[in-house]
């Protein structure tokens, strides 16, 4: 399976790096893209092929700076697409980056508590920068 690379060059912008083969699963910066129905298609696209045969631990890492509410929409399909793999029976995580600010974490609880799969909430921000180079 090919990974998904998504690394826009402005730095702002949403960076997406799914590779079953290393087994990482990033997304971060800001979302909000004019099509957001374009720009998600390949995310659940590439997690619908995915979720056919995970690997049996995947540990998605989160760290959005800003997104709009048609984003949001997609984050909510994505989480489920995770727990489709969690009910086959595989281990699932996101690491929600960024928890000091409230508003994210609030959406990220209601994330949680919709799909009913595990988040685990860090304040301190690791360099995603080296995944994009």
């Amino acid at each position: 399976m090919n990974p998904l690379i998504i690394n826009r060059k402005d730095k702002d912008l949403l960076k997406v790096l799914f590779d079953k083969e290393k087994n990482i699963f990033i997304i971060n910066g800001n979302s909000l893209p004019e099509n957001a129905v374009l720009f998600f298609t390949p995310i659940h696209e590439w997690l619908s092929e995915y979720k056919a045969q995970p690997n049996s631990e995947s540990i998605f890492q989160i760290h959005l700076n800003y997104y709009n509410t048609t984003s949001s929409k997609h984050l909510l399909k994505i989480f489920f697409h995770l727990k489709n793999i969690m009910e086959k029976g595989n281990n699932v995580l996101v690491k929600w980056y960024g928890a000091e600010d409230a508003d994210y974490l609030d959406e990220a609880n209601a994330y949680q508590n919709m799909v009913k799969i595990p988040f685990e909430f860090i304040e301190e921000v690791p360099d995603f920068s080296k995944h994009f180079n």
